[in-house]
């Protein structure tokens, strides 16, 4: 072999060993796999199926991430208040059970939308997410209390 193409080789079989390396990618171990089917699921749904679904399920828990003076002028009957806003957000999802379906929602479905990474973090299953909060629960003519 001529010595000026020597140093071509070199560089093409330096450049070619990473590729012949036998670590998985991360995108194919197992380890990632599981992760994922452990990961947060989030079903999006009007106000007119959350009634329909709260009917169906009585021990469901819904969870209203508004202020509490937002709750105390109308909110979904056994609503739980727990304001995505507060200090200790987090900490008061941490004593709830991330098994359990939740009902979520807030005014319009803005700062409902920005928990679901908090109940991701804590490891929480499956959310049902009321799009367009408690705004689209009045204006389908739903009942509230004070």
């Amino acid at each position: 072999m001529k010595p000026q193409f020597l140093p071509l080789v070199l560089v093409l079989l330096l450049g070619a060993l990473p590729a012949c390396s036998q670590e998985p990618t991360s995108q194919s171990t197992p380890q990632n796999q599981s992760e994922k089917q452990q990961s947060l699921r989030v079903t999006h749904i009007s106000a007119v199926q959350a009634n329909t679904i709260m009917k169906e399920r009585p021990n469901l828990v819904i969870l209203d991430v508004r202020t509490a003076t937002e709750f105390s002028s109308g909110h979904i009957e056994g609503a739980i208040n727990i304001d995505v806003k507060s200090a200790d957000f987090a900490t008061r999802l941490t004593s709830l059970d991330p098994n359990q379906d939740y009902l979520i929602h807030c005014h319009s479905g803005a700062r409902s939308t920005r928990s679901l990474a908090s109940f991701e973090t804590l490891g929480f299953k499956h959310i049902l997410h009321m799009d367009g909060g408690i705004k689209a629960w009045n204006k389908a003519n739903l009942p509230t209390k004070p």
